[in-house]
């Protein structure tokens, strides 16, 4: 006997091609159509509202008085909210950007009663690999999914969805999406017929039980106030077949499937075919403005104002959490899978800036207060020099070069270290500054004037926490002169770059003795698609960078850094249709700061592009030189292998799927490639969140700089043909006119090499602070560390907790391979006990983990490292969630 699960919803996107304004006019209308219905009608059951909770800030800001019938609705079981705040992309926020968006709906539905437990992601552009684990870290087990499956996949819809850790979810794939009962009708038995039948046609080989998922809505629909009726008639009208038919949620139908599990076959890693559905793969390069300022904005919150916020916290200031979790509701707000993938109108995507706006200048507030606070906290050694504070919130080891604004009356300085020994430093600029045009009175301030003096000083750290170092003014500085950057060539002890005269570099790893030709050229290519997807003209030219150097001049050269400008100036065609380019030439200009550190094992790359041209798109490339079979990438939870070919390419061009398939991919910290013995490369970036691997007769890297198109949909296109996605609406700051700089950096890796580490500290760097007045009043030592861990672990997050009863200490392993056994130390003084909860913060019993130290005093009058948090077997990709106390 055939169950036929009919779900009532409507997928309510927030913002798309209409604002955030003009669809909450349509929410409302909608919602006072919801409660209405269901209070009059005791026979409708359920209604799905999507797996969102923003809809709730946006409909009760405006109508309040509605919140009671709501919340009765939601405590019935009636109305099913969340587990998201908002429909998510799950390929370009970090995984603490996936986890807030959980948590902030959670503390939303908490108030109105219980939440959604299955992980429903009717419209996200493609499955993360890392879905699987983030899910099961909240405590779902399941999830309900449309695009990036295939039927090749599984031999069921019904199916285990394997994450890179070995998480598991109860899956099912919608093979038409989200609306494949919408037609269901009132009073009209033969249509209704027709969709019962074609369903039956569509899931009955393909469901793992006699379970079959009718889902009745659509885009913004309004409630089928008959649909009570509709599913009474048609059991009436299948009576003889012996076919059930009933008022469901997502939770009935996965419980019902459940059972079959056994029978389910396994599916491991991301979902991004899209033979039945677009996934769109080369969204992720849409208005990079945005994607990069996004990255900043997360890297801020999640590097900075967290972790300082924690220790501060523990230093007796407030811990802000409810600010601060406005300023990441800013942020998720733009995670909606429309929004942060940029496939709406410029009016939209000018509020997703100004969103940003508003999480940044929180944060930056925030920060500022809180570096001040410590200033005044610490007791300084002042027979040292005026004091300036470093943070830094990576848990390893690290030594760096920072820059740093320093105030001096004397020009005359050198640079100490809290023990007292000379930092190597240099000056970069100075300028005249009064203390007076800081303040504000209502009586006369005496001028106070200083140097600021921006300078790149030498400094160590170790483990979360900060230092002091100090200007000791009166004495002269013996700067040695530098020879990093000569003629054409930046050297250290690591890497030897040639700027060649064609304009490509050539780089040496010195240690490994292997050279790479034919690096960091530019390549630009027509792209007649939209804000969905690049596509080339039918009758595509590519231009190149090579020959196109202009100017090469050495910038920098001192015994610490060696730095190169350089120009390139191409001539590319002005704009591109769908069948080619166009004939009228243009000027791209490029303006390249590459520079190399003493100690680095990179290159950093700024490159500003000034964009005057249309309907294209910019890469720069790297080449391994030989090909190789794979490429890997950094991804929400650590590192990802993946193909350089597929065998469907061709297959998805020839049978016409809904997109071509071909490798485009989404990154996070960086992408590389490696050869068998694992020598290769990787390029770090800043917010460049696409790459795509070119198998030709050596594989190369293509980083994506910028992706520009004027509409946000066009129709026919080559790589995706067929009707458009989306609206005609047309986008002209979707052009990227103007100028932009992007930063990213080239690194040779080895077998064994620390990349990994070295990604998190390149987005992840020191933190300098210094002011003309200080305290010292405080009684804190001038250098604390208070978490430290050298065993491959990456710091997640520390942040305080959300029940304000302590903070949360995530940790990653990073790698492709498990880490058998892993220790983190504590400060003692800071931190008394440890338990070990999941990601919605609820304690939880994990065998893995075991603490030592944290309460018996080891009789030191220093703050020392005597507690021991102890992680046994953490599985690749695996996060261990802590709360500290």
């Amino acid at each position: 006997m055939k169950t036929f699960n009919v779900v009532p919803h409507s997928h309510l996107d927030r913002e798309w091609y209409r604002t955030l304004q003009e669809n909450r006019i349509k929410l409302i209308r909608f919602m006072d159509d919801l409660f209405d219905t269901m209070e009059k009608d005791p026979t409708y059951l359920y209604y799905e509202l999507d797996a969102q909770t923003s809809f709730i800030d946006d409909y009760f800001d405006v109508k309040p008085e509605n919140l009671e019938r709501f919340k009765r609705l939601v405590q019935e079981g009636r109305l099913i909210i969340g587990p998201w705040y908002v429909q998510p992309d799950e390929h370009l926020p970090t995984a603490e950007g996936t986890i807030r968006n959980l948590l902030i709906s959670r503390k939303i539905s908490d108030r109105f009663g219980d939440f959604g437990k299955v992980a429903y992601v009717p419209d996200s552009f493609g499955q993360s690999a890392t879905f699987p684990s983030l899910m099961s870290g909240f405590g779902l087990k399941s999830a309900i999914m449309y695009r990036g499956f295939a039927e090749d996949d599984s031999k069921f819809n019904d199916f285990i969805w394997e994450g890179l850790d070995g998480s598991r979810l109860i899956a099912n794939w919608m093979p038409v999406g989200y609306g494949n009962a919408m037609f269901l009708r009132e009073d009209d038995d033969a249509k209704n017929i027709e969709v019962v039948e074609e369903n039956i046609e569509l899931l009955e080989e393909r469901s793992v039980s006699e379970n079959l998922l009718l889902m009745c809505g659509s885009d913004q629909s309004f409630v089928k106030k008959f649909l009570p009726n509709t599913v009474k008639r048609l059991n009436e009208l299948y009576e003889d077949k012996q076919f059930t038919f009933k008022l469901s949620r997502l939770q009935d139908y996965i419980d019902a499937i459940s059972l079959h599990a056994g029978k389910m076959e396994i599916v491991i890693g991301e979902l991004r075919k899209g033979k039945r559905s677009r996934t769109h793969n080369s969204i992720g390069a849409t208005r990079m403005d945005i994607k990069t300022m996004n990255f900043k904005s997360e890297m801020k919150y999640l590097k900075v104002l967290e972790p300082l916020t924690s220790m501060m916290t523990c230093f007796g200031l407030e811990t802000d959490l409810e600010i601060i979790n406005r300023g990441w509701k800013y942020i998720i707000e733009n995670h909606a899978h429309d929004s942060i993938c940029c496939c709406c109108t410029d009016d939209i995507h000018h509020e997703i800036l100004m969103r940003m706006m508003f999480a940044n200048q929180t944060a930056d507030y925030l920060i500022k207060e809180k570096l001040e606070a410590l200033n005044q906290r610490v007791n300084f050694n002042l027979e040292l020099g005026r004091p300036v504070l470093i943070f830094s919130s990576y848990i390893g080891r690290r030594k760096e070069q920072i820059e740093v604004d320093v105030y001096v009356k004397n020009m005359e300085f050198v640079i100490l270290n809290s023990k007292g020994k000379n930092l190597e430093f240099e000056i970069l600029s100075s300028s005249e500054f009064n203390l007076k045009d800081t303040k504000v009175s209502f009586t006369p301030i005496p001028d106070d004037y200083y140097h600021k003096v921006k300078v790149r000083v030498l400094v160590e750290m170790f483990g979360f926490g900060y230092d002091s170092i100090y200007v000791k003014e009166g004495i002269t500085n013996l700067l040695s002169k530098g020879d990093i950057a000569k003629e054409n060539t930046l050297e250290n002890d690591k890497i030897k770059l040639v700027i060649e005269s064609d304009g490509s570099w050539t780089v040496l790893d010195k240690i490994s003795q292997i050279t790479y030709k034919n690096q960091h050229i530019f390549v630009d290519d027509g792209n007649a698609g939209d804000e969905y997807d690049y596509s080339p003209s039918f009758n595509d030219q590519r231009f190149s960078s090579v020959g196109c150097l202009t100017d090469t001049k050495v910038v920098e050269n001192s015994v610490l850094l060696g730095a190169f400008h350089l120009k390139y100036s191409m001539l590319v065609p002005k704009t591109t249709n769908n069948d080619k380019r166009s004939d009228e030439l243009v000027r791209l200009e490029f303006d390249v700061n590459v520079s190399l550190e003493r100690d680095k094992p990179y290159v950093n790359v700024k490159t500003t592009i000034n964009n005057q041209v249309e309907n294209h798109r910019i890469q720069v490339l790297f080449d391994l030189g030989k090909q190789v079979k794979t490429n890997f990438a950094d991804i929400q939870l650590g590192e990802m292998e993946r193909d350089n070919e597929f065998e469907l390419t061709e297959v998805s061009v020839r049978d016409q799927w809904h997109e071509c398939y071909y490798p485009v991919f989404n990154q996070h910290k960086y992408s590389g490639l490696r050869d068998e013995s694992e020598n290769g490369f990787i390029v770090l970036n800043k917010g460049l969140p696409q790459y795509e691997i070119y198998q030709e007769d050596t594989t190369k890297l293509a980083i994506t700089l910028l992706s520009c198109v004027g509409a946000m949909g066009n129709v026919g296109l080559k790589y995706r043909p067929g009707r458009r996605s989306g609206s005609a609406d047309l986008t002209p700051d979707s052009q990227m006119k103007g100028v932009y700089t992007l930063e990213y950096a080239f690194m040779p890796i080895q077998a064994n090499s620390e990349y990994r580490l070295e990604a998190e500290k390149y987005v992840n760097p020191i933190l300098g602070a210094a002011s003309p007045e200080f305290s010292n009043e405080g009684n804190l030592p001038d250098n604390l560390t208070l978490i430290s861990s050298e065993d491959g672990l990456l710091l997640s997050c520390l942040k305080p907790s959300e029940g304000g009863d302590g903070f949360v200490l995530r940790t990653l392993n990073p790698s492709t391979q498990p880490i058998k056994y892993a220790d983190i130390k504590v400060n003692r003084f800071v931190f008394g006990s440890v338990e070990t909860v999941n990601l919605a913060e609820e304690k939880v019993t994990d065998k893995r983990v075991t603490s030592s130290k944290l309460n018996n005093p080891d009789g030191s009058a220093l703050a020392q490292f005597s507690g021991v948090i102890e992680l046994v077997d953490v599985n690749r990709n695996q996060l261990i969630s802590l709360k500290l106390k």
